[in-house]
């Protein structure tokens, strides 16, 4: 696999769980499970692990994988 197919693979994975972060909010909110107290935490702590953690993981394979032997 060259760089290219690994970028659009990593690309494919973070849009996918945005997807499932958006639907999973959005379903709480028609369900209507999520207080507007609550919701904004936990949109918060959502977007922490869900983007961002995994984000930076992807960063460091890339590196990792790019890295000149």
């Amino acid at each position: 696999m060259n760089k290219d197919t690994i970028i659009k693979v990593l690309l494919a994975i973070i849009a996918l769980m945005v997807f499932a972060w958006l639907w999973r909010i959005i379903s709480g909110m028609l369900i209507g499970t999520l207080v507007l107290t609550t919701s904004l935490l936990s949109v918060l702590i959502a977007l922490i692990i869900q983007i961002v953690l995994p984000i930076a993981v992807i960063v460091f394979a890339v590196k990792l994988f790019t890295k000149k032997k």
